[in-house]
């Protein structure tokens, strides 16, 4: 048997250069210990759904619909605008 799980970076590295994989071992120990091999897909698309303006005129994103870590906007990193419906 193989399961596919699928992990946001944000939550392995919510603080940059702090990387937290006790969880994720967690859960593929569990999954050896049933006999079940894991694909490992992880996430990092910074797309966030645009909610607004700010007073400046500059989009707002919502980040909680990205993939990673929200430290990445202070390295110049931008969001992926995407329209409604997505």
């Amino acid at each position: 048997d193989v399961g596919s799980l699928w992990v946001n970076w944000k939550d392995l590295e919510p603080v940059e250069g702090q990387i937290d994989f006790s969880a994720l071992e967690a859960i593929l120990r569990d999954a050896k210990s049933k006999g079940v091999d894991v694909s490992l897909r992880i996430l990092f698309s910074r797309r966030g759904k645009i909610t607004g303006q700010d007073q400046e005129g500059n989009l707002v994103f919502d980040t909680a619909r990205a993939f990673a870590p929200d430290w990445l906007a202070d390295k110049g990193i931008k969001l992926i605008r995407y329209g409604n419906g997505d």
